[in-house]
């Protein structure tokens, strides 16, 4: 089994009360019955409205069609 995955990650202090981040992946897996590969990506961002609170969003893709990831058989 040979595994190679690539990932970049890219933060932006906007201001001290917002952080941008993103995310990119991809990978392949080659093993002897044949080989696959994934992508995906990740958006965020932060919000600091006080030095005691803060919160998170973000949003998730992966493209997985051949079930490498996250085997489903």
């Amino acid at each position: 089994v040979r595994r190679t995955v690539f990932d970049v990650d890219v933060t932006w202090t906007v201001n001290p009360k917002l952080l941008l981040g993103a995310e990119f992946n991809t990978g392949r897996i080659d093993v002897a019955g044949g080989d696959g590969s994934w992508t995906g990506f990740l958006l965020m961002a932060h919000v600091q409205p006080s030095e005691a609170f803060g919160f998170t969003a973000r949003y998730d893709q992966l493209d997985d069609t051949d079930d490498l990831v996250f085997a489903s058989g």
